[in-house]
């Protein structure tokens, strides 16, 4: 997303010097706020991510920002708030912080697979299998031939299906994988069911002994 300087802001207004003066300061004050975005993306893209998470800050705490003075402005909100979270995800010792950042990155801009994506992989890897999960299904609701969620989904469900079966269940219906496929949006279940049979053995290390009941439930 390219944002421009010194975009035009209250097209409408009349020719009076206070309201010409606020405009002109408005433009420059988002002139600096869009060139602050621009140098934490170049510091983030080599690899100064702590300078470019303090400039993702400065400009969620900004003002203007928060306001949302100008829709520029409120596009940078909201590209500054998926960017931060990014940023602390790429930590691992901060990665339920990052958790948090990405929920509320998700909420602002609900329809970025991207995000949706990195929130299900990193709560997989911080072991809360219910919100990867409901992560993974979103997404792949949002976008049924989306590989990449497919092969997570798939690989969250293979390693909860090697867990112990749940205490006073029986055996063969209560594994966590067998528990959580059966809950899965039949959308998500066709999808997995297609991952498993074109892509995933190629892509994955499955162990198919351990699939074969899990996939009866599809």
């Amino acid at each position: 997303v390219k944002l421009t300087r010194f975009a035009a802001v209250n097209p409408h207004d009349d020719d009076s010097n206070a309201v010409g003066g606020g405009s002109r300061m408005l433009e420059a004050a988002e002139a600096e706020l869009i060139q602050l975005y621009q140098t934490a993306i170049a510091d983030s893209l080599s690899g100064d991510e702590a300078k470019s998470e303090r400039a993702f800050r400065t400009l969620l705490e900004n003002d203007l920002v928060v306001s949302g003075a100008t829709e520029q402005l409120q596009q940078l909100r909201l590209l500054s708030m998926k960017n931060l979270a990014i940023t602390v995800s790429k930590q691992e010792p901060r990665g339920r912080e990052a958790l948090g950042l990405l929920e509320a990155a998700i909420e602002s801009c609900p329809d970025d697979i991207g995000l949706i994506d990195r929130f299900a992989t990193l709560a997989a890897r911080l072991g809360e299998w219910s919100a990867a999960k409901d992560a993974f299904v979103r997404g792949l609701e949002q976008d049924p031939t989306h590989c990449t969620m497919r092969l997570k989904l798939l690989e969250l469900l293979r390693h909860l299906a090697g867990q112990a079966p749940v205490a006073g269940g029986p055996s063969s219906s209560s594994h966590p994988g067998r528990v959580l496929l059966r809950n899965l949006p039949s959308v998500s279940r066709k999808s997995i069911a297609t991952t498993f049979g074109m892509e995933a053995p190629r892509k994955i290390a499955l162990d198919v002994a351990d699939w074969i009941g899990l996939l009866r439930h599809l």
